[in-house]
């Protein structure tokens, strides 16, 4: 039995998409490639000791990136 791949279901779910559903999953992407971008450049810079991640320097990062930072804090059970 085949199975499909990842890259297939995408592909068939992006070819059933509206201009109008594509735009947006465009849009989300790419905030999302963004979002994914911004925190691995933030971790590789901590790593090697370039940067202090302060929750300000977060704060201008997710401004400039029209963006908006949340912290959670929760109990550890």
């Amino acid at each position: 039995m085949a199975h499909t791949t990842i890259d297939e279901l995408k592909k068939n779910r992006l070819a059933a998409m509206t201009a109008d559903e594509r735009a947006v999953f465009d849009e989300t992407y790419e905030a999302a490639r963004l979002a994914l971008d911004v925190g691995e450049k933030v971790r590789h810079a901590r790593e090697a000791g370039d940067v202090d991640a302060k929750i300000t320097m977060l704060q201008r990062l997710a401004s400039a990136l029209d963006f908006q930072l949340t912290v959670e804090l929760s109990t550890v059970s």
